[in-house]
């Protein structure tokens, strides 16, 4: 086996940069029209400054509905119905645990 350096070579070529650009996929400007993902959840139109959340606007929600009921609307789609009362227990508890370690 010959080990002399003109026979082998250790290293890659030399790749010319120029060449990977222009093999590389093109690369739009800004995101206008890309669709990131798709939910019921939400609509967000931030040129109109709107948020609606499960098809009601934001601003009927704030301030206007009990957290839980916002809860229950995000998770289940309505905010209304029997399990709130239960819902609104279940959170009250977890917070009542939460503020008992903040005290230790």
């Amino acid at each position: 086996m010959n080990h002399d350096s003109k026979s082998m070579s250790t290293s890659a070529p030399a790749s010319d940069s120029s060449t990977l650009r222009s093999q590389a996929p093109p690369v739009a400007d800004g995101l206008e029209g890309v669709v990131v993902a798709e939910t019921e959840l939400a609509c967000v139109d931030g040129a109109g400054g709107h948020l609606v959340i499960r098809g009601h606007e934001i601003e009927t929600l704030a301030g206007n509905v009990p957290y839980e009921a916002v809860c229950q609307l995000l998770w289940q789609g309505r905010a209304e119905g029997e399990a709130l009362p239960a819902l609104q227990r279940a959170l009250g508890q977890g917070r009542g645990l939460r503020e008992a370690g903040r005290a230790r």
